[in-house]
């Protein structure tokens, strides 16, 4: 296969026509700084700040996506461009939106873009004293966290959520807008349980842990004590 080189990145003659045509076709506009107004979509080229929750494009576009062409994302630290283009999906390098997302958006029509308010979770599974094993959503950052288990109507029986922090914290937890009843396992850096607590739904009341902690286990309540896990047992992740 023939190959050219241009400013140290190989690229093949196949690949090079191909951005060349997809650039050309879309006519990408120079970075700006996003307007400041809601998300009204133009007919063509519209620059917006995306203030929905971290997701994948297609999912984050709701109702707007069959009118939108193609999404840019300019990326300021690596000087680079990523796009959400459905026409061709070789180049849709976007495959998610997060808050704060500085965005060119291409629509084929003018209209109201409402992003989806939905929050994505990666799932992992944890084992209780290498016995018991619970499949988990993970919150890991802050809007994660501030969302946890809100506005769900129900929560598998044995499946749960994990709360993820960088280092230890003492901050506890509250149950506003959450109306399943839970029980929360707080959980030192070694992996221990040090306070399990019932938590009731729709409580603003704050449930404090006995001392600091590094991950927070929600379950429904009275998983805990029906399980047998007590406070001194321990808890990793695992694979399998």
């Amino acid at each position: 296969m023939i190959s050219s080189r241009r400013n140290g990145v190989l690229l093949t003659v196949s690949t090079a026509l191909l951005l060349v045509f997809a650039a050309a076709s879309l006519s990408v506009p120079p970075p700006l700084q996003a307007q400041s107004e809601a998300l009204v979509l133009h007919l063509g080229w519209t620059n917006v700040t995306y203030d929905g929750e971290i997701l994948p494009v297609d999912q984050a576009l709701g109702a707007a996506a069959g009118a939108i062409e193609v999404i840019w994302r300019w990326d300021a630290v690596d000087q680079a461009w990523s796009g959400w283009i459905p026409s061709i999906p070789a180049l849709s390098a976007l495959t998610t939106l997060a808050t704060g997302d500085v965005l060119w958006v291409r629509a084929s029509l003018a209209i109201d873009w409402i992003p989806s308010r939905g929050v994505l979770f990666e799932r992992a599974r944890i084992r209780v004293n290498d016995a018991q094993a619970i499949d988990v959503e993970i919150a890991d950052t802050a809007s994660r966290r501030s969302r946890g288990l809100m506005f769900r109507q129900s929560l598998p029986a044995e499946e749960g959520m994990i709360f993820l922090f960088a280092a230890d914290s003492s901050g506890g937890f509250w149950m506003k807008d959450t109306f399943v009843p839970l029980s929360i396992a707080y959980i030192d850096s070694a992996g221990v349980i040090i306070t399990i607590r019932d938590m009731e739904p729709l409580s603003t009341a704050i449930v404090s842990p006995s001392g600091p902690y590094r991950w927070a286990l929600e379950m429904n309540q009275g998983w805990f004590a029906a399980s047998g896990v007590e406070v001194g047992d321990s808890v990793r992740f695992t694979g399998q």
